[in-house]
């Protein structure tokens, strides 16, 4: 089975401890686990992720710590950039 889990980082907390935590049973059972993240691929997670976990780094939050306002502004460079 292949499941996608989404969070906004993988830094220290409780959620980020709980996505880790299922994500490696997960795939220790023999399913396809994907994570995805708002922040960048250069923050490393907190907890110990499986290498068979593909995690997928978006890059929206680096414009802002408010999670809305990164939305917005990467909707607006995407919208920016085709326009060029």
């Amino acid at each position: 089975m292949q499941i996608t889990m989404i969070i906004s980082t993988l830094d220290c907390g409780g959620a980020e401890k709980v996505i880790s935590n299922m994500a490696n049973y997960w795939v220790d059972k023999g399913h396809n686990i994907t994570i995805i993240k708002f922040d960048s691929e250069d923050k490393l997670p907190f907890y110990w992720i499986n290498p068979k976990i593909n995690v997928v780094s978006l890059n929206i939050m680096k414009l802002s710590k408010n999670l809305g306002q990164s939305i917005l502004n990467n909707i607006y460079l995407n919208c920016n950039s085709k326009l060029n």
